[in-house]
Parts: structure tokens; sequence; C-alpha cells
């Protein structure tokens, strides 16, 4: 057995191979469910696993392979299509011999590859490829490690091999991840301005009943209104929306507990509860005050 000796080579013995027989091609949108479904029934198979394929024609068969996931990590695979490319090969089907695997190219693409196992080396192997895969080459290589040594360190190796890179699953995550910010951003965003939003009127209404010189009395409107929201601070309530017409004020209050919200609706006849709601963070009450 002879490898190129390299961290950054993939050798064939770290790919993971699987045969998954088929009557017909199977559609391109359906592809990558078809293997990743085939997959996952294998003990080998990972989620950090890169995936290629390849179809068997001759055969109705689809040839998967998985490896793991390397940062910047080169094939071997692709070092041996590019070493077969010199030899101007790019029409011919090419039997490949290299250690102890065999691999199969069609027209500078791979095809197939397996290991030689003892029991194959009791038989004609060019035999079993036309018996076995129904491939007629036309071409045979003898490769070794020496003849590939010149491409390990060039800085850009091509691929011609078909990976999964759309795995439903992971488009599902990502996808739920965006929706989840979105929505988190969008809620936070409303809560903001809406916050902005009620800061303002209220002050808004605190000017207008300044602008008009009012003395606070006990029985005069501004009085009234200011004595209420300073028991709603004293209760520990937090108003979330409030709107006032024709002496009437309907507010939407945020309480922690039943007691604050309680305590202070006793201080008050002319009042009315229109909903009390249970949330996350206590009670919204929406009531209404006539003065």
């Amino acid at each position: 057995m002879e490898y190129l000796n390299d961290k950054k080579i993939i050798n064939l013995d770290c790919i993971n191979t699987n045969l998954f027989k088929v009557s017909e091609q199977i559609l391109d949108k359906n592809l990558d469910k078809f293997i990743l479904h085939n997959l996952k029934e294998k003990t080998t198979f990972q989620k950090n696993h890169k995936i290629f394929y390849t179809y068997l024609k001759y055969s109705k068969e689809y040839f998967a392979c998985s490896y793991e996931n390397k940062n910047s990590a080169i094939l071997i695979i692709d070092l041996i299509n590019a070493y077969i490319k010199t030899k101007k090969l790019d029409q011919k089907r090419v039997l490949v011999y290299y250690s102890d695997y065999l691999l199969l190219f069609e027209k500078s693409s791979l095809y197939y590859f397996q290991k030689i196992e003892k029991e194959l080396l009791n038989q004609d192997i060019e035999v079993y490829i036309k018996k076995r895969f129904l491939f007629d080459y036309d071409e045979v290589m003898y490769i070794k490690t020496t003849d590939l040594e010149v491409y390990k360190n060039k800085k850009r190796i091509t691929t011609d091999l078909s990976y999964i890179y759309n795995n439903s699953e992971l488009k599902f995550y990502y996808s739920y991840l965006f929706i989840l910010f979105f929505l988190s951003s969008s809620f936070l965003l409303f809560d903001y301005y809406e916050k902005k939003s009620n800061q303002k009127e209220l002050q808004t209404i605190h000017n207008k009943i300044k602008q008009k010189n009012i003395i606070p009395k006990r029985q005069s409107l501004y009085f009234k209104i200011s004595t209420l929201f300073a028991t709603l601070e004293k209760h520990n309530l937090r108003i979330s929306k409030f709107d006032f017409s024709n002496k009437s004020l309907s507010v939407t209050l945020i309480a922690k507990s039943r007691d604050d919200f309680y305590a202070f609706i006793q201080t008050y006849k002319n009042r009315k509860i229109n909903s009390f709601s249970k949330t996350k963070d206590g009670y919204e009450i929406s009531t209404s005050f006539v003065f």
C-alpha cells in the first residue's frame, strides 16, 4: 500500500463508499434527498462529512461517497484526474490502477473506484469490471505516488466531482435561524417605537394641560390624571397603551402580580375592567376610567 504522505491529502482509504441500485436516473431536484436519506442509514456517515456521487449509467446505480470535511484538504482522486488529463484521454474510458485500488474514469471524470481485495485478485479484474459494471474501457493506466507529487503543492486543483452542497436539513436550519432573527429584531423595534410613541403622547397631554395654565385642584382633570399616574407608579404598574377622550381614559396596564393591580383599582369607583390576561412577564389588563 503506497500513499502520498501529506496531511492535506485525503487518500482513498479515508473515503466511505456506498452503491444504491435504482430503476432509472433520479431527477436532480430529488437527488440530494435520495442520497442523504440512504447515507443516514449507514453507520459510517457523519453530519460533518462532505458528500460526492456519480451515476453509474450502465449498471443503473448511484455511487455515493463521504469523507470528513477538513480545511484546505485535497482528494487524491482530483490529483489522479489531473494526471490523466495530461495524457490527453479526455474522450476515453480509462481503468486506473493506483496503490491497491482500481478507479474508472470516463471523459476525465470519476466513474467509480474500489479497493482490490483478496477475493478480487483471484479473478480477472478487467473481466470483472466489464461484467459487474458493464464498463468497457479504452485504456489501462498504472499510476504511482511519485507521478502525483508534482500536483500536491499546486495552489489550485480543480475538481470534476459532483458534490451535494444543498443539504435540505441545513437549509431548513439556516432558514429557521434567519426567520427567528428577523422576528426577534422586529419585536424589539416594535416595542422600542411603541414605548417612544406612548411617551410622546403622554408628554403631549401634559404639555397641553400646562399651556392652559390650569391650577391643580382636587376636582380638576389634570389633578385626577396626575394622581392616577402617580398611583400607578406606587403600585408597580406600567402603562402599555392609553387613549383619552370625553373625560374617559382607556389604559392597558402591565402588572407583575394580581395583588398590585387590585390594590390600585380599589381606590377608583368610576372604572371598568375590560380584559385581564396572563402573559409571560405577568398580567396585561385593559381598564377604563371616567372622570
